[in-house]
């Protein structure tokens, strides 16, 4: 049990008021253990209304001003959205006041919140759907909703459908967010789509995409890769198999290395021998 200080310097700071116990994230950190320091806030809380609880951790984590302060202060909507992992089972209700977490600024902050919308699982995946397909959304939080939904619908058929068709959309006719498009793509590539191959490469070809993030070498290769591996012929449309490469001797003969041709200047010796100079030789 952590003692709980009797002056009132635990409980109000300047210009942000946290009454016990939000308070405990002010100095968490070195002073004391994570779990710890968590199980008195939540043993805490739930003594009281603790759906409201749930609302006041979440403006917590939504409040960017603590970004100001010079101290461990700054951290505190980290440790809020930290805290709200342990109650993902019970935050599906707060789904849409949640999402504004995956376009906030702070890396730490914007990573433990996908890890959050993983830990809730499919009932996140409608209202990501939903963001993805707002064009008017910001573009970190759609980007974060590529990034979790491969793995949200892994197991889940229709959804998985849904999630390539989507991703497919957005590569198809994103004009203006290629770093969306760059992560879309490899999102259908981490789910296999092999058929999404020519609007992808339409992409690349339009230079819609980032190439700091995938390659189009590294599509075609990827997908090859998965074509050879996990699918059958006949799975594969046609128009498929005439844009993917064609892979170089499958026998046992390994390939012979590429030769360039020989050039010959005019004035050196000719190469059939005969001592004269190329150019009053073959080359004549």
């Amino acid at each position: 049990m952590i003692t709980k200080k009797s002056d009132t310097s635990m409980e109000t700071k300047p210009v942000h008021q946290l009454p016990y116990p939000y308070s405990l994230f002010i100095d968490l950190g070195e002073q004391h253990d994570e779990d710890t320091v968590f199980n008195e806030i939540e043993e805490e809380l739930r003594k009281g209304d603790f759906q409201e609880a749930i609302q006041s951790l979440i403006n917590i984590a939504l409040d960017y001003s603590y970004s100001e302060y010079q101290d461990d202060r700054s951290n505190i909507p980290y440790y809020a959205v930290s805290f709200l992992t342990r109650l993902r089972s019970e935050l599906t209700p707060y789904i849409h006041q949640l999402l504004p977490l995956l376009e906030v600024e702070d890396e730490e902050v914007w990573i433990t919140a996908q890890d959050l919308f993983l830990g809730i699982g499919e009932a996140v995946i409608v209202p990501l759907f939903a963001e993805l397909e707002n064009d008017q959304a910001d573009e970190s939080l759609r980007i974060a909703a590529v990034e979790m939904l491969p793995i949200l619908t892994e197991d889940l058929d229709d959804h998985r459908s849904s999630t390539i068709s989507i991703f497919n959309q957005i590569v198809s006719d994103t004009l203006d967010l290629p770093n969306l498009v760059a992560f879309a793509i490899i999102g259908l590539i981490e789910m296999g789509a092999v058929e999404t191959l020519p609007t992808i490469l339409r992409a690349f070809d339009d230079n819609r995409v980032e190439t700091e993030f995938i390659s189009r070498k590294e599509v075609v290769r990827s997908l090859r890769n998965i074509h050879s591996d996990f699918l059958e012929e006949d799975e594969l449309d046609d128009s498929v198999y005439n844009i993917l490469p064609a892979k170089k001797n499958t026998g046992d003969i390994p390939n012979e290395p590429y030769v360039a041709e020989l050039k010959v200047g005019r004035n050196d010796p000719c190469p059939c021998g005969s001592g004269l100079k190329y150019k009053k030789c073959c080359g004549a």
